[in-house]
C-alpha cells in the first residue's frame, strides 16, 4: 500500500480554492468545515487551509496529517471532487475512529 499523498491528489491552484470557496457545497462537522465540489478530472483532490489562529506550526502540521491520513485511506476514490477542508481545534484531541466517523457522515 502506497503511503504518499500524491500531488495529484492535492489542490494547489489558487483558482480552485478561490473556485471552492465560491461555489462549493459547504458541510459542518464536529471537526471540520468542508468545502466540495465536483471536477473534470478522473480524481479526487484535497487542499487544505489552517490559518495561524488555528494553534503553532507542530499544532497546524499534526491537524494537516490527520487530514492527509484519513483522506487517503477512507474517501471514496472512484468519485471525481474536490475538497477543502478547514480543521477545527477539536481535531488535535479526537481519536482517528471519531474523526473517520464524523467525517464520512459530513462527507458523503
Amino acid at each position: 500500500m502506497d503511503k504518499t499523498f500524491p500531488r495529484k491528489h492535492r489542490l494547489t491552484d489558487r483558482n480552485a480554492f478561490k473556485n471552492l470557496f465560491d461555489t462549493g457545497k459547504k458541510t459542518y462537522t464536529k471537526y471540520y468545515t468542508v468545502y466540495s465540489l465536483k471536477n473534470n478530472l478522473n480524481r479526487w483532490r484535497l487542499g487544505l487551509v489552517i490559518g495561524r489562529k488555528f494553534g503553532n506550526a507542530v499544532e497546524r502540521n499534526h491537524a494537516k496529517r490527520i487530514v492527509r491520513e484519513f483522506f487517503r485511506n477512507c474517501v471514496n476514490k472512484t468519485k471525481p471532487m474536490d475538497y477543502l477542508i478547514l480543521p477545527k481545534r477539536e481535531i488535535l484531541t479526537a481519536t482517528f475512529l471519531t474523526i473517520s466517523t464524523d467525517t464520512k457522515n459530513g462527507i458523503y
